[in-house]
């Protein structure tokens, strides 16, 4: 059952692990360190090689390719820096889509000139980027920098320096109109899938937790009595093996108490069966509070307890155990308002003088008490 449990209690994690992992702030964490990780190294390497192709070959004004030098070593440089910044997810998602929405005006603006049409492929590559890590942010980014772009260069060809013929400007603006709403839908699609699948995933981690939580009560079921929350006889029996281990390879000793309470029967025939239970509870919250922590108390059956003692070499000691034993016990106890008053009889088996098993210790205990 145990191991049946620690199998279903790892597919739960796995199945969070991948509720996570396709949870949009995480995607867009891993997906923007990537981003950052390409155009970081394009932005260094377009920054040192623009002063030999812009000067050099272009022939352009020394002064315009220093200036578009340092805005690309800039840029480079927050792409390097916006990765390692401890900041809100959502926001430094904007600000990636901001950042690349800009170099992609930027470029528009001072390089149409030379390049031309192919500029556009920057836009198809936002358009990409948002589909494929399912991202509004960028989509939304990226329509408006492809309109205002568009218009830009439909409007003011003058400044461009580019002669196309306007029909070629009004194909290429509806076909990035169509291309932006087939992203949308694309977009959509994909985010109701992930719902779909983020739904199915926390209803099957809810059964899963269920049964966890079912599991673990029957294992409780199984171990504690259910009355007292003690550990039951097969608990104890399991620690009392593993303190008889680790007893043998060390040479110490362990030392066995059964207890029996005197005239139980008289407290449930006279005040009921629930001031009964009342009684044992407090009883074996009283015999918890006696023991140390490398000691073990469980309820047997009825009114008789165990008691395992380890770690003591002293049998003065052990005694002097009992006897607070059995003056906690012979305190009046309040049960709903009355005093109630009992005794108890304790046995004491000593390993490994008295047994060198678990069976035998129980008996002899258990016959000592007698």
């Amino acid at each position: 059952m145990a191991k049946l449990a620690k199998q279903k209690h790892r597919i739960f994690r796995v199945l969070e692990g991948i509720n996570n992992s396709i949870s949009e702030n995480e995607y867009s964490s891993n997906f923007d360190k990537l981003l950052c990780f390409f155009i970081s190294p394009v932005l260094f390497i377009g920054a040192i090689s623009l002063p030999f192709v812009g000067w050099l070959l272009l022939k352009r004004p020394l002064s315009d390719v220093i200036t578009e030098t340092i805005f690309m070593f800039s840029f480079a440089s927050v792409f390097e820096v916006i990765p390692r910044v401890k900041m809100n997810q959502t926001l430094k998602h904007h600000a990636i889509a901001f950042l690349y929405s800009l170099i992609f005006l930027f470029c528009i603006v001072r390089y149409y000139s030379y390049v031309g049409p192919a500029l556009w492929t920057f836009g198809f590559i936002e358009i990409v980027l948002s589909l494929s890590q399912n991202s509004k942010t960028m989509l939304v980014y990226s329509a408006i920098t492809l309109t205002i772009s568009g218009l830009f260069v439909t409007f003011f060809p003058e400044k461009l320096n580019f002669e196309m013929s306007l029909s070629y400007y009004l194909i290429q603006f509806v076909l990035f109109s169509l291309l932006y709403l087939v992203a949308t839908a694309v977009f959509g699609i994909n985010k109701s899938h992930l719902n779909k699948l983020d739904s199915q995933l926390i209803l099957l981690q809810n059964e899963i937790s269920e049964r966890k939580i079912a599991e673990e009560k029957n294992i409780y079921l199984a171990l504690y009595d259910q009355l007292t929350g003690l550990p039951n006889r097969t608990l104890f029996c399991d620690r009392l093996n593993q303190a008889i281990e680790f007893s043998v390879r060390n040479k110490l000793e362990i030392y066995v108490l059964f207890i029996d309470i005197d005239l139980f029967k008289l407290v449930n025939d006279t005040l009921g069966h629930s001031c009964g239970d009342e009684l044992l509870k407090q009883i074996g919250e009283r015999l918890s509070a006696v023991l140390r922590s490398s000691d073990a108390v469980c309820r047997v059956s009825g009114d008789e307890f165990l008691i395992m003692l380890q770690d003591i070499s002293d049998y003065n000691k052990v005694v002097k155990i009992t006897e607070r034993i059995l003056e906690k016990i012979t305190t009046p106890f309040d049960i709903n308002g009355r005093l109630v008053r009992v005794s108890c009889s304790i046995g004491i088996s000593k390993f490994p003088d008295n047994g060198n098993n678990t069976e035998t210790l129980i008996k002899n205990s258990d016959i000592a008490m007698y």
